[in-house]
């Protein structure tokens, strides 16, 4: 997020430790300054990232990339190493994941979705979140119609309106533990 011109990482959770506990019932935000580059990896997850790819992720933190694409292939094979760990916080990870390089000028945002699984369609939509629910599905059904259409086969209205009832429920419901 860029605010007054100036680069900002901020996060906002609702979640306690140990994993599996209740949320909490208010969120929790904290805001840093990414003028300088730093690493952050959030969740239960980061547990399953071995120390190899911990200071692999160290050292490249500190490097301009030439090419972003080789900084989002690198994400996520780290992603993808923690998920099929043998650790126990692997189970806290998602198949896929959805790497962004935003330049310093906050302009021409790249996203790439890596390891889809099969039967999930494969549009660029990044995780969202608004008033702490989760808008992604919801995004993704936008995606689908949209493409649909520029293909010139369109979703029927019944059908869009039944996958967006869907992503709602989701996107509103606890996830299973």
């Amino acid at each position: 997020m860029f605010l007054q011109r100036r680069p900002w990482l901020v996060a906002i959770w609702n979640i306690q430790w140990p994993p599996g506990s209740s949320p909490l019932d208010h969120f929790e935000t904290q805001a840093l300054s990414a003028e300088e580059p730093k690493l952050l990896v959030f969740g239960s997850g980061r547990d399953a990232i071995t120390e190899n790819d911990r200071a692999l992720l160290n050292k490249v933190t500190h490097r301009r990339p030439k090419r972003p694409e080789d900084y989002s292939q690198l994400l996520a094979e780290i992603h993808r190493r923690a998920k099929h760990s043998k650790h126990p916080a692997r189970r806290t990870i998602s198949q896929q994941c959805t790497t962004a390089f935003m330049p310093p000028s906050g302009d021409g945002v790249q996203t790439k979705i890596h390891w889809n699984p099969p039967g999930k369609p494969l549009f660029p939509v990044v995780p969202s979140l608004l008033y702490g629910v989760d808008l992604t599905e919801l995004s993704e059904v936008d995606a689908r119609a949209f493409y649909a259409r520029k293909a010139g086969q369109p979703l029927d209205e019944v059908e869009i309106s039944r996958l967006f009832e869907e992503a709602g429920r989701r996107s509103t419901e606890r996830p299973p533990p």
